[in-house]
C-alpha cells in the first residue's frame, strides 16, 4: 500500500512540475517580429521574421544602410526550440501585455513589434524607445534560437539604451 501511495505522489509531483518548456505551440501558432533600430547592427535597419507552428522561420531584411544585399533566408527551429519559444511567450504573458509602449520624451529612436496568433487569438504589441522587460525577454529567447547573423536587434537590447526608461509590462 505504501508503494502505491508513493507512486501516486510521484505521479502527481511529476505532473505538477511538468515544465511549460515541453509544451508545443498550438497548430494555429504564428509569430511575426519586426525591428527597426536607430543604432544598426551589421547595418540592418529593418528586419522581419515570420515563424509558423512547424518551426519554419522566414527572415527578411527590408533595408540595409550599407547597400549590402541580404537574401531572404528560411531556417527551421526544432520542436525543442519551438517549445522553448512558446514557453517564453507563455511565461512572459504576452497576451496580457499592453498594445503599445513608448517614451514620448525620446525622438528618432527604435521600434519593435511582435504579432502572435495562438489558440484562436491574435495580439500585436509595439514598443517605441522603451525597454519592456517581458517583451524583450521573448526576443532574447528567440535570439538564442536564431542564426548569429539574423538576430532581432533594436535599441532596447543594446548598450545605447542605457538611458531608456524601463517597465516590466
Amino acid at each position: 500500500m505504501q508503494g502505491l501511495i508513493r507512486l501516486i505522489l510521484l505521479a502527481l509531483t511529476a505532473l505538477h512540475l511538468w515544465p511549460a518548456a515541453f509544451a508545443q505551440p498550438p497548430s494555429d501558432f504564428r509569430m511575426t517580429v519586426i525591428s527597426e533600430p536607430i543604432h544598426m547592427a551589421d547595418n540592418i535597419d529593418q528586419l522581419r521574421l515570420d515563424i509558423n507552428a512547424q518551426g519554419a522561420v522566414d527572415l527578411h531584411v527590408f533595408r540595409d544602410g550599407s547597400g549590402k544585399i541580404w537574401p531572404d533566408q528560411t531556417v527551421s527551429l526544432s520542436d525543442a526550440n519551438m517549445a522553448t519559444l512558446f514557453a517564453a511567450i507563455t511565461e512572459n504573458e504576452f497576451f496580457g501585455l499592453d498594445d503599445v509602449y513608448g517614451d514620448q520624451e525620446v525622438f528618432g529612436g527604435d521600434k519593435a513589434i511582435i504579432v502572435i496568433t495562438a489558440n484562436g487569438r491574435t495580439k500585436e504589441v509595439i514598443t517605441v524607445n522603451i525597454k519592456v522587460t517581458d517583451f524583450d525577454d521573448i526576443i532574447r529567447t528567440l535570439n538564442e534560437l536564431l542564426p548569429a547573423d539574423r538576430k532581432v536587434y533594436y535599441n532596447a537590447l543594446s548598450p545605447y539604451a542605457s538611458d531608456y526608461k524601463e517597465v516590466k509590462r
